[in-house]
């Protein structure tokens, strides 16, 4: 796994950029963060967690956005 890299989205929100897929966040939890794919049609269920120092802990679903 490759190193996180952030952009902004047009709503000046984070948008994350890792190995080819982009992700949006998704949800807060008490340690860490989960991002989904970026991707809308067809919806896609990749998930990707991470700490809050931006570290990638796992993916946790395949994409089917490819």
């Amino acid at each position: 796994m490759s190193s996180l890299n952030f952009i902004r989205n047009k709503f000046d929100r984070p948008k994350l950029y890792l190995d080819g897929y982009y992700y949006l966040i998704d949800k807060y939890y008490d340690y860490r963060i989960e991002w989904r794919c970026a991707e809308y049609k067809p919806q896609c269920p990749a998930r990707l967690h991470s700490n809050f120092f931006n570290t990638p802990v796992r993916i946790t679903r395949k994409h089917s956005c490819q």
